[in-house]
């Protein structure tokens, strides 16, 4: 059949279960083929046909099991301007590119190694670089002859860096930034803050200590969680869309600044030493998605006017010194799935208008100061979302009926066990919650959407421990001989095969 394509000039197979005989010679056969995309298609070794493929110009052969090094021939094909070689399994070095008119080069996720050879940063067309995740290594004083004039975007996550690499400082268009997961440290250098292009970066995972300002205009992607910044948190740019500063030691209060974000989706602040009062506008905004402030020293009391059609997925203030009640505003969030408020001093009775949330999944209320009782014979609470509710160390008294949970239907019903094993959040956020297990309060960084859980303990005060009220407790929640009142000392699952799962999850 391929013998009769004489006149093709772009093939793509991606996506299959290929055989490929090694013999096939595609420069006979494919005499104008200039574009060939193989990737995903469960490949083991580089096709030797393609060394006969004079013409050619795109190569991806990504997301394949390719193992072994880049043979020679590949560096003969002279018109490669694209090459996809990522998340196989290469070994080796990088060989002196020859390329002249190469613009995307993609090595990521294999097991190269050693130094990065200085003729990629001689490749004045290239507009795409991306080395991330090898065992490779780079001078970071390396001096060549080439200022990036096209490039905008370069990945040098996982490179064994250790301080900013001054080729980057006259790549005037760059717009995407990755150096995470190095072991840089020290300030932000100047340079970088010159390169006003810049609309992605991401520097999380280093030692950076530094950041006096945030000067880029166009910003709109900031991550320098897991570091090791000191000081006031910078104003930020206009039109950031993500920031993340978490796991950091900054203090002193979030600056009014932040008030003027229009764009803001996703702020993560927390795992730090910041305080003050949270800002009324960050309740305010109807365009925050994820406001996560858990771990640090604020005080007062949560923002009182959350806007109609409030788009809150995730409100993290765990750890924190607020008091005050539970603004009943947040029934304006009704996408809001986690809510967060333990370990601080919030007073009030069970919020039962929660239950208008119909996206809730993940309720938190521990230790804190919220007293009464959670239902009567008239309480019914519509939690059908509900998987993790943590009412513990509070002051709540009385009976609960096996009524009070009928609709708590996501904990009941075990539909998750056959879920996808999957963890809450999207690509830029992953929720994280404090709970407690075998006594111990732990953070879980990430939350499997089939772990179902609750804590009623050390509800003590007037009447006594919260009391099972009649025969029987509650469908699918697993009963101690003790009685209900005992009820999760710990962390209790309510579906033991959901826990099983989230045990070897998080032993792995």
């Amino acid at each position: 059949m391929f013998a009769k394509l004489k006149n093709l000039e772009r093939l793509s197979l991606s996506d299959n279960s290929l055989s490929i005989s090694t013999t096939f010679k595609v420069n006979s056969s494919f005499p104008k083929l200039i574009s060939l995309d193989l990737s995903s298609c469960n490949i083991n070794e580089f096709p030797e046909i393609l060394s006969a493929a004079d013409n050619l110009e795109m190569l991806d052969l990504a997301d394949n099991k390719i193992h072994g090094h880049i043979p020679n021939w590949l560096f003969n094909i002279s018109n490669l301007s694209y090459l996809y070689l990522s998340n196989n399994f290469l070994t080796g070095s990088i060989e002196q590119l020859p390329w002249k008119g190469l613009r995307y080069l993609d090595l990521s996720l294999n097991q190269l190694s050693g130094p990065i050879p200085s003729s990629i940063f001689e490749q004045v067309n290239l507009t795409y670089l991306d080395l991330s995740y090898n065992s490779l290594s780079m001078s970071t004083t390396l001096k060549v002859n080439s200022s990036f004039p096209k490039l905008y975007y370069l990945s040098l996550s996982s490179c064994n860096i250790n301080e900013f690499p001054e080729i980057v400082s006259t790549a005037n268009n760059l717009e995407w930034l990755e150096l995470s997961d190095n072991k840089i440290h020290g300030h932000i250098p100047n340079w970088l803050f010159n390169i006003s292009t810049l609309s992605h970066v991401n520097i999380s995972h280093n030692f950076v200590t530094g950041i006096e300002r945030l000067p880029w205009k166009d910003l709109q992607n900031l991550d320098l969680h897991s570091n090791l910044l000191q000081g006031l948190l910078p104003p930020p740019p206009p039109k950031l869309y993500f920031f993340s500063v978490s796991h950091n030691i900054l203090t002193g209060a979030i600056p009014s600044s932040f008030c003027n974000l229009s764009s803001l989706q996703y702020l993560d602040l927390s795992n730090n030493s910041l305080s003050g009062v949270i800002p009324q506008c960050l309740g305010n905004s109807s365009n925050i998605w994820v406001l996560d402030l858990k771990m640090n020293n604020f005080h007062g009391s949560i923002p009182q006017t959350f806007a109609n059609g409030c788009r809150l997925t995730t409100l993290n203030l765990n750890s924190n010194r607020l008091a005050g009640s539970l603004p009943p505003s947040l029934a304006n969030c009704g996408n809001l799935e986690v809510l967060d408020v333990g370990n601080n001093k919030i007073n009030g009775t069970f919020p039962h208008w929660l239950a208008t949330l119909s996206q809730l999944q993940v309720l938190i209320l521990r230790s804190n100061r919220f007293y009464g009782t959670l239902g009567d014979s008239t309480t019914r609470l519509r939690f059908t979302m509900l998987r993790i509710l943590d009412l513990s160390h509070n002051s709540f008294t009385g009976h609960l009926q096996t009524r009070f949970f009928r609709k708590f239907q996501a904990m009941m019903s075990g539909k998750n066990n056959s879920a996808e094993m999957k963890y809450m959040g999207d690509s830029l956020y992953k929720d994280s919650i404090m709970v407690t297990m075998k006594g111990f309060e732990i953070e879980m960084q990430r939350v499997l959407t089939i772990f179902t859980a609750m804590d009623l303990s050390s509800n003590r005060e007037n009447d006594g421990d919260i009391k099972r009220h009649g025969p029987e407790s509650p469908p699918g929640i697993s009963e101690s001989s003790k009685g209900f009142r005992e009820m999760s000392t710990g962390l209790k699952a309510l579906n033991k095969s959901s826990l099983k799962k989230m045990k070897m999850k998080m032993g792995s």
